[in-house]
């Protein structure tokens, strides 16, 4: 979001808040204004934005040209002073006034520090926008595999529509999983190839010991679904689906009855990849897309059946290719993807990116965390995290021996403070303290901070 300003009189501070219709909590971005600042920038926009509002300390009067909302640097939606007046929801003490013949600004006079500017709810971004960049993204990841099938035509791979599917589907469903749960402006791009590579290893492994068609439908349908359930529980709970919640399935199958669903473009957009998921890899089975097409020649020497067409529609099955293949070409394969599959899930498990991923237990923050790190790997971190595990020398014989030592030192203090105060009487006294005062709850070095 970048506000642009005519330079005010005094130098102030101006403080950007931004919150959004799925989550509880607000960003804010605080920008110290000089007597020459004519632009500030405020960063993070999410695209479920829909309110946002401005706080003044310090400054008097400000001359507001427009408010522009930016995505990579390219103007998606511009805010000019009519809009920015008839988009005022509540200004508090602030008075608002147009100026110009356009009119080409829209003047503020605050008359103290720590007035606020609310605007009225609107999407801001609109979702044909975030669809188109995310079929996008997928056009690019549709080339990218495409090199990738050079390799693999090495191996004797064949069924080019089939290698592609395969290979790009998992992209499609982390893209638009993180749509459906409103995370696409806030995850980092590392994140979702993290994601995404966590999704292709497990196909690969799935494809070693089944078939590439049921490996790719079980993954991403498991994963679809799982982020349809995990939007719908942060919608109604307010914080996304933890792994202790698997435990309380069934009581949570009784409450979701209870609740209305909303079908938004977006979830019709997850239910329909998810719906491929099930059908694309065997609907390119069909005899009739499988079939090569005779070639023919017309009297306009025009081919009617080029081998260039008929091999874009038509593919082997994985089953039949295998059938002709040698018992140890087949097996060679298989061990391929397996260890294939295997080596990537270890290589991001260590990866920093992934060893550093934040696992915050305050609800704020844990949706903050899958927003911007992804769903799965996320929820695998959160597992990982609160694993109990044995401390480094730990033995039963060990704790024994520490506690015979200790309880024999208790015995012999117990004595010694009962001789001591054996026939006087003292009054009891009993100090409680609650447990929020012994805890720590400051987060420091966080980008964005939470509304209090």
């Amino acid at each position: 979001m970048r506000l642009q300003f005519d330079p005010p009189k005094e130098a102030g501070q101006i403080q950007v808040y931004r919150t959004d219709s799925s989550v509880s909590f607000n960003y804010r971005s605080v920008f110290d204004v000089g007597k020459t600042t004519t632009t500030l920038q405020a960063d993070g926009l999410h695209e479920d934005l829909t309110v946002f509002r401005l706080r003044f300390t310090g400054i008097r009067e400000l001359n507001l040209k427009q408010i522009q909302f930016r995505f990579f640097g390219v103007p998606v939606k511009t805010m000019r002073a009519e809009e920015i007046a008839s988009s005022i929801f509540d200004a508090t003490s602030i008075r608002t006034e147009l100026k110009g013949k356009s009119p080409q600004e829209i003047r503020l006079y605050i008359p103290s520090d720590n007035a606020d500017l609310y605007f009225k709810p609107y999407n801001y971004l609109s979702f044909p926008f975030w669809a188109g960049y995310l079929l996008v993204l997928y056009g690019i990841s549709l080339l990218l595999v495409q090199g990738l099938f050079a390799l693999l035509e090495k191996i004797d791979v064949k069924n080019r529509l089939e290698e592609i599917l395969f290979f790009s589907y998992p992209a499609a469903v982390v893209m638009f999983g993180e749509l459906a749960n409103g995370s696409v402006s806030a995850m980092d791009t590392p994140y979702f190839f993290l994601n995404y590579g966590g999704l292709l290893g497990l196909s690969l492994v799935l494809r070693a010991l089944t078939t590439r068609s049921l490996s790719l439908t079980l993954v991403n349908l498991f994963f679809g679904v799982a982020y349809l359930a995990n939007h719908f529980v942060s919608l109604f709970r307010g914080r996304p689906i933890l792994p202790w919640d698997i435990r309380a399935m069934n009581t949570a199958a009784d409450v979701a009855a209870q609740y209305n669903y909303t079908l938004t473009p977006r979830i019709l957009c997850l239910c329909l990849v998810i719906l491929g998921a099930v059908i694309l890899p065997y609907l390119l089975k069909l005899s009739v897309i499988r079939k090569k097409r005779k070639t023919g020649v017309h009297r306009g020497g025009v081919l009617s059946g080029s081998r260039f067409s008929a091999e874009a529609f038509y593919t082997k099955t994985e089953e039949g290719t295998e059938a002709k293949k040698p018992l140890k070409k087949r097996l060679a394969a298989r061990a391929l993807f397996l260890l294939s599959g295997a080596a990537l899930l270890a290589l991001l498990h260590l990866l920093p990116l992934y060893g550093n991923l934040q696992t915050d237990s305050w609800d704020v923050y844990i949706v903050m965390d899958y927003q911007r790190q992804g769903f799965p790997a996320t929820f695998l971190k959160f597992y990982e995290s609160y694993q109990v595990h044995a401390p480094k020398g730990y033995s039963q014989a060990e704790v024994e021996r520490i506690y015979k030592e200790y309880a024999a030192l208790a015995r012999k203090e117990n004595a010694k403070t009962a001789e001591e105060f054996a026939g006087k009487k003292h009054p009891a006294k009993i100090l409680m303290i609650m447990n929020e005062s012994l805890s720590e709850i400051s987060y420091e070095n966080k980008a964005i901070e939470q509304d209090t």
